[in-house]
């Protein structure tokens, strides 16, 4: 269930693809620590049609599949997004995000069978973009999970970069 929302926030996203250089579309990757190590993709858009690039609406799937420590539970988020960005077109961006998602657990060992294997997720993220070349951002944030019951540490730290695939003018 969960995955069929995402696949169909991606086709929407996608929908707000590049029109007449109003879209700016960004693909990143991203490292997510709380007592689980996570990685992840994320696609993000925003239009100057919409508060003039400020607002930015983006879909993320982190896992800690690729570094899981033997025992650990195997956790797949599947998110949905906004982010208030202050200062879109300056160096140093500072944001707010909100994301919304799902957590999908794979319960492999019988001392995690009192958990109930899918959550909601509500987090709140401040953080900043940094941009080091026309097309490249660097960024880092910390946040809060409002919700959850197999998180241990309700504090994220994330590191990650993203790079915008649709044209620049005067590069």
């Amino acid at each position: 269930m969960a995955k069929g929302i995402i696949y169909i926030l991606l086709w929407a996203l996608a929908g707000m693809m590049p029109v007449y250089g109003a879209t700016k579309t960004y693909i990143g990757i991203k490292n997510q620590n709380n007592f689980y190590n996570q990685q992840g993709i994320h696609v993000d858009i925003t239009d100057e049609r919409l508060f003039d690039h400020h607002l930015v609406a983006n879909v993320v799937y982190t896992t800690n599949r690729l570094f899981k420590k033997e025992g650990a539970l195997t956790k797949d988020h599947y998110i949905v997004g906004m982010a208030w960005e202050f200062r879109p077109t300056k160096v140093l961006n500072p944001y707010i995000h909100l994301e919304l998602g799902q957590s999908i657990y794979k319960i492999e060992n019988s001392q995690f069978n009192f958990l109930d294997n899918k959550e909601t997720l509500i987090t709140f993220f401040i953080g900043t973009h940094l941009s080091v070349y026309k097309r490249i951002n660097i960024y880092g944030n910390i946040g809060y999970s409002f919700k959850q019951t197999a998180t241990i540490d309700p504090l994220f730290l994330s590191v990650g970069f993203r790079y915008r695939l649709t044209p620049i003018d005067n590069i």
